[in-house]
């Protein structure tokens, strides 16, 4: 995960003159979290310019972070007014800071949503495609339950909304098709490696910013999963299965009100970072960015989907091909 992470120890050996001007500039996040803060979590995280241009170069060595990113910092073919406008919105301070995580993110967020409808939105009719992309996001909400039980001490634990954790919805359902010994012999791929080891630098160096990771891995799958439910429900019913229509579909079901949640959940993001710096803002904003690179590497690695996709393209070639054959026999036969 070298290529992903940015250095969990970049703050050690400098020089104290600058020790001593990031001291006084993370007073003020360090004073507001204290009561939250017994353990000692720092609120804050210290950044200097060298240390943004190593943890840049840091990223690009993936291939798939170095285009991801790379969409993000040029406007991806965003207009110059567009990209005026998105500028405008950053550095308004009435602007909630939930608003400024899916600025930065829209175009990453948008070439995410078009790779999973690819991967797995218009394959999800395949139990074994579906059961790659619920293994693949599993160990990475495992992780950050785990963080938000060891930081729920913190301001961390306000975003830990009653209803959202997945753990166990996750378990279920990959229990349901991958059979109840499924961890057996189980070892994370490569990318989900990757992955969860940029997660743990992260929290080494500011558990805080594991926070962009939460509130969008979680949004996602309040929003963006409701819908590939309903999707996989109705193509369930479609093929006359016996199988209850909702069977596998644990880590999709919400109880309660699902914008009830979210909204929860934004309130919580805004007022966190109401109370820390402006240095760890950024840093979440950054962070934002790097969550759906990290998510589209895992996505990628899901196999099957392409399998899937020929098979329906050719399937529907076959279909048309019978179409066209009968209409031009049928013509034949009316015409004469």
């Amino acid at each position: 995960m070298c290529a992903f992470g940015c250095s969990a120890n970049w703050q050690r050996g400098k020089p104290k003159q600058i020790q001593n001007q990031t001291r006084k500039h993370t007073k003020k996040a360090l004073d507001l979290t204290s009561q939250r803060d017994p353990c000692g979590v720092s609120a804050s995280v210290t950044t200097s310019k060298h240390a943004n241009t190593t943890q840049s170069k840091a990223r690009a060595g993936s291939d798939s972070a170095r285009n991801g990113l790379s969409s993000v910092e040029t406007g991806g073919g965003t207009s110059e007014r567009g990209l005026h406008g998105q500028r405008l919105g950053m550095d308004n301070k009435d602007v909630l800071f939930t608003k400024k995580m899916r600025i930065v993110t829209r175009e990453i967020h948008g070439v995410s949503d078009a790779l999973i409808n690819a991967k797995i939105g218009f394959a999800m009719s395949a139990d074994r495609v579906w059961a790659e992309g619920l293994l693949v996001f599993y160990e990475v909400f495992l992780y950050l339950e785990g963080a938000l039980d060891r930081y729920s001490h913190t301001l961390i634990g306000e975003v830990d909304v009653p209803g959202m954790r997945r753990k166990e919805a996750f378990e279920k359902d990959l229990a349901y098709y991958l059979g109840a010994n499924w961890k057996e012999g189980y070892t994370p791929r490569e990318s989900v490696q990757q992955y969860l080891k940029h997660l743990e630098k992260l929290e080494e160096e500011n558990p805080y910013l594991l926070l962009a990771y939460v509130y969008h891995l979680y949004m996602g799958l309040l929003s963006g999963g409701q819908i590939l439910r309903r999707k996989r429900a109705l193509l369930q019913k479609l093929k006359f299965s016996r199988k209850e229509s909702m069977e596998g579909l644990a880590v999709t079901e919400i109880e309660g009100s699902v914008s009830k949640m979210k909204k929860e959940m934004a309130d919580a993001m805004n007022h966190i970072a109401e109370a820390v710096d402006e240095d760890l803002r950024q840093r979440l904003l950054e962070e934002s960015k790097m969550v759906f690179v990290l998510n589209n590497n895992m996505v990628h690695s899901i196999e099957g989907a392409g399998a899937v996709v020929t098979f329906k393209i050719i399937k529907f070639g076959i279909c048309g091909a019978v179409a066209v054959l009968l209409f031009t026999y049928i013509r034949k036969f009316w015409v004469g």
